[in-house]
């Protein structure tokens, strides 16, 4: 979840940055779809855009702009120098 410590680590560590708030509002509406009735459950998947963050405990050395994926997945290269 890319807590900001990940970057003052030694070497600063690669991590994936997740939407935390909207995780967290994803599952409270599947909570209370839950209590609401075995009928209102539904088998789905879901899923949330990512930010992959490359640091140096990957071995990145480069620091390209953030690169769009399909499915609203990004990938950022960020290291420290």
């Amino acid at each position: 979840d890319d807590i900001p410590v990940a970057r003052f680590a030694t070497p600063p560590l690669s991590t994936v940055r997740v939407p935390i708030a909207e995780l967290g509002a994803q599952a409270t509406r599947l909570l209370l779809r839950a209590l609401a009735g075995p009928k209102a459950l539904v088998r789905r998947h879901e899923t949330l855009p990512t930010t992959l963050v490359l640091r140096a405990s990957c071995g990145s050395t480069l620091h390209p702009p953030t690169i769009s994926r399909p499915k609203r997945l990004a990938t950022e290269l960020k290291v420290r120098l």
